[in-house]
């Protein structure tokens, strides 16, 4: 089965997965209908990883439903790929992590034109193109503006949301039928997402399944459709709860919602070998002292009880796993009231803990004298470690920080 979607662009490239024998042609715009004047835009990036095809697979899917029966929006509905030249090669990147370049740093770099247009490296290159249309879509409506980004595991997993966590994200987050993660940008740097969030606009990534299952098209496809009525675009009668993806959505979720938090992350290193042990899933229950993985020789175990993440069971990437543990409802709501009523103030007049020079948003806390305070303590606040120097921790607070990147 062939089909072409409107790629808006003149960069097309040709897509199969293997768990349809259905092949699409997309490029840099999958698909964009309606008006921004008319209500929020909600920006959808499927294949910033170019392994990962099922959200394009999805997008894809949407736009064509959108067309066939003529749904009105009340609103904006955009649909990017990520990485074109990595999608078509079915790889997860060519020379770097097209989802790890987004740090506040290189964004400034390549505003003041530093990176050098001519560059060779075809990640930064899909990076400038990628940057410019998102900078053209905030350019051409007055918000808000919802940020999704789709992607599928390595291993088999049920569909889960991965979420910085701030107030807005838990917002939109928890409006979904599925398993929300909290607190991964404490252990990565770069993710495009992240940025969105320090430019000041709500974001959240989806792993819609394993990479080239039938489900991952399915539930990214569904996953879209609710975002869409939780953020008004379409009208109750068009919507999931309507038409049953959010109900087959929540089913994929196997139970009620849970919220987890990232406890723990192993890094594998580029000149390092790294083989996790086989069979792991993603939120499979582990103990600690549970042998993991083999790095270098080396034998990983677990530090503690939880539940194994995002097991690294392909060539490329640097997340070896990750640990996470389920964070009780009654935890979150005590940090959105504390969030809310500025309680986090409380934290600069303890003993160890001051606010770092020309940065109000980071406070570094010096163990010797504050051994007291646990990160957990930091964490309900809102405060995600940054970085350990010694006998110093640093917890940034995740804000507004460069909003003239994108103007």
């Amino acid at each position: 089965m062939t089909s072409t979607p409107h790629t808006g662009s003149k960069e097309v490239i040709q897509l199969s997965i293997d768990a349809t024998d259905e092949q699409i042609e997309v490029g840099r715009v999958i698909g964009d209908v309606g008006d921004p004047d008319q209500g929020p835009t909600v920006v959808v990036i499927g294949g910033m990883h170019g392994n990962e095809h099922s959200g394009v697979f999805a997008l894809h899917k949407i736009f064509e439903m959108l067309q066939r029966d003529q749904l009105k929006t009340k609103g904006r509905l955009i649909g990017l790929a990520g990485n074109l030249k990595a999608l078509a090669q079915r790889k997860r990147f060519l020379s770097r992590d097209l989802n790890r370049l987004w740090t506040a740093d290189n964004m400034l770099r390549m505003v003041q034109n530093k990176l050098n247009g001519t560059t060779d490296d075809p990640e930064i290159k899909e990076q400038i193109i990628l940057y410019e249309r998102i900078r053209n879509i905030l350019n051409s409506g007055n918000g808000p503006f919802y940020f999704i980004d789709l992607h599928t595991t390595s291993a088999e997993s049920i569909p889960f949301v991965v979420i910085n966590d701030t107030l807005s994200n838990r917002a939109f987050a928890l409006d979904m039928p599925s398993h929300v993660i909290i607190g991964i940008e404490e252990f990565i740097d770069g993710p495009l997402l992240s940025f969105m969030n320090e430019v000041g606009h709500v974001s959240i990534g989806f792993e819609a399944g394993q990479h080239d299952s039938l489900s991952s098209i399915e539930n990214a496809y569904d996953l879209v459709w609710n975002a869409m009525h939780v953020t008004g675009l379409l009208d109750i009668g068009s919507a999931p709860r309507g038409n049953g993806h959010y109900t087959r959505l929540k089913k994929a979720m196997e139970g009620e919602q849970m919220i987890f938090e990232v406890r723990e992350r192993f890094e594998v290193q580029p000149s390092s070998v790294f083989k996790m042990k086989p069979g792991f899933i993603n939120f499979q229950k582990i103990h600690k002292g549970e042998s993991l993985a083999d790095c270098d020789g080396r034998e990983l175990r677990a530090q503690e009880s939880g539940r194994v993440f995002m097991p690294l069971y392909q060539d490329q990437g640097v997340d070896g796993y990750f640990l996470i543990r389920k964070v009780s409802k009654f935890w979150l709501g005590l940090s959105s009231v504390l969030r809310k009523t500025r309680s986090e103030r409380i934290l600069r007049l303890l003993p160890g803990v001051r606010k770092m020079d020309k940065d109000s948003h980071t406070l570094v806390v010096d163990r010797r004298v504050a051994a007291f305070l646990a990160t957990e303590i930091f964490h309900v606040l809102g405060y995600r470690r940054k970085k350990k120097v010694g006998s110093k921790l640093f917890f940034i607070r995740r804000s507004i920080t460069h909003p003239e990147l994108l103007a």
